[in-house]
């Protein structure tokens, strides 16, 4: 008996390597198995990783697998930009290391072998592409035999000891439909893909190379896109096994979801033209105009349209925007349930209840409301205004200020909650505000000064961002943040011009805790009319029930009487942390 299971388990293991070695056939049998399309892979970026312990890659993994997934695309290895010099996330002979780097690609890699997981390398990039790109053949041909160099590295430190698990190339470079128009454009592109695909076809022929290009509906036509890239097969030395695998272009605008189809139709006949060539997709988990993460509903559409084009699917970023360890774990267990399952699960949340409306001296209305329930969990929530939805994001806490109400205008606001699939829930009851005169805001335009400036990642040049009526958004990524990382409290100052009678002040504030963006433990407010002897006005601690969502929160103290001054100071204590303020309002 035993030797006939093992004879049994030969044969089978015989078979599995036979399918492998057929290339682009087991990736497509492997996708088409499953009566519904998912996403087998996702890409990771330094950032997200750079501090990430054993134990967490390990969990990273584990949710990865409960999504169905097999392939991780880690990119790039090399960075440089602005001509300065090249620098790497893996110890290399060549290159000066990232600074605060570990070894990320032993990392990712060691633990990506013990998890079962295949990885894709990506190369260098050089920000300077986005200005140069074809046009300067010479510096694109310096930077892809730059490319050989880091190829050349890593397979010689890493794939001996990770053959099993390093299992091909990325070529980082994102290729779009407007720079590439000319012919000469085209060829010049295919020549230095060749440079990185002819090296690394010599170092082991037998791991793929990728490449996903992107594409825009405003700038060009998907037949004209086709044709680019049939030109471009021509001459490339793409091998039966390669990767062109465009991004659906949905979460970054460039397409959309009416139109998205139509060009994958198209690029499946230019990849037809290339024999071996597999043609997978790179689906968007993102929503680029605020950068959040993409409902699941739309992003299974996005999944369900390239399905009948495609070989395979791999996302960016699954990591990045549904995994639990960035704090979405509704998102994931959503969409395991329809890896699982195959369809969305419909079930709505409750219907928010006991929403609140108040008006203040600046005419913005602050909303309240109860949480809402849901079988599996709330993502955000929509306002509504007079029947229209105020915002295109979620809102992530159960709070909203609305600042663009009109002072002495009566509104009905209504609330619902939005699940992780996109189920939107029944509006709440409605509430009906009247607002009150506005008070100027005697800060707008004033000039201030800072205790300590601002990191230069997140600074303020003009010295005008505190005061110039402009909010920012729930992302870092708006410039309009200030942003200071401090072991001391830091503060603020702002000169009102002449003496006058103050009623308010407040102060917006971000909470991103998966970049480690926190809320001050306090603000206090001062007040002076020689802009030396300063009396306390008031206190605001942390409010409490914040949520650990992505939100900005305002701080204020209102109510003042007999108050009068020219100079108005806060003073942030934040934590020992990251600390974002926008915005300084004196009412």
């Amino acid at each position: 008996m035993k030797r006939l299971m093992k004879k049994s388990l030969f044969l089978s293991m015989a078979l599995v390597l036979i399918l492998l070695s057929l290339g682009n056939i087991s990736y497509a049998e492997d996708f088409k198995k499953n009566d519904w399309p998912i996403a087998k892979g996702t890409f990771i970026q330094k950032e997200l990783v750079r501090t990430w312990d054993d134990a967490k890659w390990q969990s990273e993994f584990r949710y990865l697998k409960e999504a169905g997934m097999r392939y991780i695309i880690l990119a790039p290895t090399a960075y440089s930009a602005n001509g300065g010099p090249t620098r790497t996330i893996y110890p290399s002979d060549h290159f000066t290391m990232e600074e605060g780097y570990p070894d990320l690609v032993d990392n990712i890699l060691r633990n990506a072998q013990q998890a079962g997981f295949k990885v894709f390398l990506g190369l260098n990039f050089d920000g300077d592409w986005w200005s140069k790109s074809a046009r300067d053949p010479k510096w694109l041909n310096s930077k892809m035999e730059e490319g050989n160099i880091i190829a050349d590295e890593l397979y010689k430190k890493y794939h001996s000891k990770y053959k099993n698990t390093f299992y091909g190339w990325y070529w980082v470079w994102e290729v779009d439909n407007l720079n590439f128009q000319k012919i000469e454009e085209q060829k010049t592109l295919a020549e230095a893909i060749n440079i990185n695909l002819r090296y690394v076809k010599q170092l082991n022929k037998k791991m793929p190379f990728m490449l996903c290009p992107f594409m825009n509906s405003a700038v060009g036509e998907p037949e004209a896109y086709k044709q680019m890239w049939m030109n471009v097969f021509k001459t490339a030395d793409f091998r039966k096994g390669d990767i062109f695998a465009p991004q659906d272009s949905v979460g970054a605008g460039g397409l959309n979801m009416d139109n998205f189809r139509e060009w994958f139709q198209v690029l499946r006949e230019a990849v037809d033209t290339e024999k071996g060539l597999q043609f997978w997709s790179d689906a968007e988990t993102f929503d680029h105009s605020d950068w959040s993460s993409a409902p699941l509903n739309r992003f299974v559409e996005q999944l369900e349209g390239v399905e009948p084009y495609v070989d395979n699917i791999i996302s960016f970023a699954y990591s990045h925007y549904y995994s639990p360890n960035v704090g979405k774990n509704v998102y994931h267990q959503t969409y395991v349930d329809y890896v699982k399952n195959g369809v969305l699960e419909t079930v709505p949340p409750s219907t928010p209840d006991d929403l609140m409306a108040e008006s203040d001296y600046a005419a913005a209305v602050q909303l309240r409301w109860a949480p809402s329930l849901d079988n599996i969990g709330v993502i955000g929530y929509k306002v509504y205004r007079n029947d229209v939805s105020l915002t295109s994001k979620l809102i992530q806490p159960q709070a909203y200020v609305d600042r663009t109400a009109e002072p002495e205008t009566e509104y009905t606001y209504e609330v619902s909650a939005v699940d992780a699939a996109g189920n939107e829930s029944e509006r709440s009851a409605a509430k009906v505000v009247m607002t009150p005169p506005l008070q100027e805001n005697l800060a707008k335009g004033k000039p201030y000064t800072v205790s300590e400036p601002a990191h230069d990642n997140y600074s303020d040049l003009l010295g005008v961002e505190l005061t110039d009526g402009n909010r920012a958004i729930a992302t870092y990524a708006d410039v309009a943040w200030q942003g200071r990382n401090l072991n001391k409290p830091y503060s603020m100052t702002v000169d009102l011009g002449k003496s006058e009678n103050i009623i308010g002040v407040s102060a917006g504030f971000l909470q991103e805790l998966p970049v480690g963006i926190v809320l001050p433990r306090t603000v206090v407010y001062y007040i002076s009319e020689d802009n030396l002897n300063f009396q306390k006005i008031g206190v605001t601690a942390k409010p409490e029930g914040i949520t650990e969502d992505t939100q900005t929160v305002e701080y204020k103290t209102a109510g003042l009487s007999n108050i009068t001054g020219r100079y108005v100071k806060i003073e942030i204590d934040a934590a020992g942390a990251w600390s974002f303020i926008d915005e300084l309002e004196v009412r």
